[in-house]
């Protein structure tokens, strides 16, 4: 009896043993079967994103398992460039982008999103602005070698700058501002000579500024604030004839404003602010006839505003505020005719307000705050009848507000306070509700 248990338990344990060898022979087989599938998916990945071309290559070849034909040379341009497009697809997560419409199809390149081709089909501007791009800057993108324009500002794109891109010697434009790009400026971009505008603005880029970049003679618009560049502004930068706009702000310059910048005849936007520049405005900055907007604004100027400021007749928007600026606005500053914002808040400007103010027809925004000012408030200042703001507190002013303030029927912001003023807030004040 007892034998005939045990016989009867081994048989059991014998086919629970077979049972759980089966399922387990099961269980194994689906795991090996997703794991091999799940390495081969990694492998993708991987081969798309370091890989890109063979990537691209095995795109093509899935579209026509899928029944599509891929296309011709004639269809979409240089099959070259294709490939190029995909890498850059992958390298940068191409399905989180806002929009990536038409990309990876067998469709023309000029219809896929962002891409503009020529009569050749090939990529002569590539535009991605803000749409969510993701890593770093594939270095392929050197291949398309008919770019005029890249634009990738406004994204996530992180890494240094590839030294590659100095290929590209068609570039007119290359932005790649608002992203994470770190490193300096590659040295060997001023091989691209044919570049108008160069903008790297707000990345976290650092190092100085290339005196190389002086070898680009046909740059129009040099954009690089917002980063973390160092040292001096190199002089070599005034030797670039065409320039009309050069933008530094929010660095950490230091130094003296060079005053060979008086060469850049063309100049119409220096924008310097938000840096540690020291010593006084050089007085040859006004021979800059075509200048619009001179920022200076939060730097560690100081000495007198030069009066010869107002020979820029031109000028639309002057910013010193933020400094260590002295002594009284000089009255010639009103003859600037063109003028719609004048800031000078911040300083340790002293003096009364100068009535001649009221001359600034264009005048937007008048910002004063923050200085020594004496003296009432002009009431000639009501005739600015184009204000939106007009800041004066933070001064040492006195006497009655003026009524006629009422009758800046566009003024959104009236700052008065913190001053010595008396007396009754006047009725017509309501008036700028």
């Amino acid at each position: 009896m007892r034998g005939d248990i045990s016989a009867s338990r081994r048989s059991s344990a014998v086919s629970e043993v077979r049972r759980s060898g089966v399922r387990g022979t099961t269980r194994r087989k689906g795991n090996d079967c997703r794991r091999f599938y799940a390495e081969r998916l990694t492998a993708a990945v991987r081969m798309a994103r370091w890989l890109g071309a063979a990537c691209a290559a095995l795109c093509i070849l899935l579209m026509a398992c899928g029944g599509e034909t891929p296309p011709s040379a004639a269809e979409s341009g240089d099959e070259g460039d294709r490939t190029t497009l995909a890498t850059f697809y992958y390298a940068t997560y191409g399905y989180n982008w806002r929009n990536s419409a038409l990309w990876l199809s067998n469709r023309p390149l000029g219809q896929w999103y962002g891409v503009t081709t020529n009569d050749s089909g090939r990529v002569t501007h590539l535009d991605l602005s803000d749409n969510q791009l993701i890593g770093e800057i594939p270095i392929q993108l050197a291949n398309l070698i008919d770019l005029e324009e890249l634009s990738l500002s406004n994204n996530h794109l992180t890494g240094e700058i590839p030294i590659q891109l100095a290929n590209l010697v068609n570039l007119n434009v290359l932005s790649l501002s608002s992203n994470q790009l770190t490193g300096q400026i590659p040295t060997e971009l001023t091989n691209l000579e044919n570049l108008n505008t160069l903008s790297l603005s707000s990345n976290q880029l650092t190092g100085q500024i290339p005196t190389e970049l002086a070898n680009l003679e046909n740059l129009e618009g040099l954009h690089l604030d917002s980063n973390g560049f160092t040292g001096q502004i190199p002089t070599e930068l005034t030797n670039l004839e065409n320039l009309n706009t050069l933008s530094l702000s929010s660095n950490q310059l230091t130094g003296q404003i060079p005053t060979e910048l008086t060469n850049l005849e063309n100049l119409e936007g220096l924008h310097l602010d938000s840096n540690g520049f020291t010593g006084q405005i050089p007085t040859e900055l006004t021979n800059l006839e075509n200048l619009k907007t001179l920022s200076l604004s939060s730097n560690h100027l100081t000495g007198q505003i030069p009066t010869e400021l107002a020979n820029l007749e031109n000028l639309e928007g002057l910013l010193l505020d933020g400094n260590g600026f002295t002594g009284q606005i000089p009255t010639e500053l009103t003859n600037l005719e063109n003028l719609n914002t004048l800031s000078l808040s911040s300083n340790q400007l002293t003096g009364q307000i100068p009535t001649e103010l009221a001359n600034l027809e264009n005048l937007e925004g008048l910002l004063l705050d923050g200085n020594g000012f004496t003296g009432q408030i002009p009431t000639e200042l009501t005739n600015l009848e184009n204000l939106k703001r007009l800041w004066l507190d933070n001064n040492r002013l006195t006497g009655a507000i003026p009524p006629e303030l009422g009758n800046l029927h566009g003024l959104e912001d009236l700052y008065i306070d913190d001053n010595e003023l008396t007396g009754h807030i006047p009725t017509e004040l309501a008036n700028l509700v």
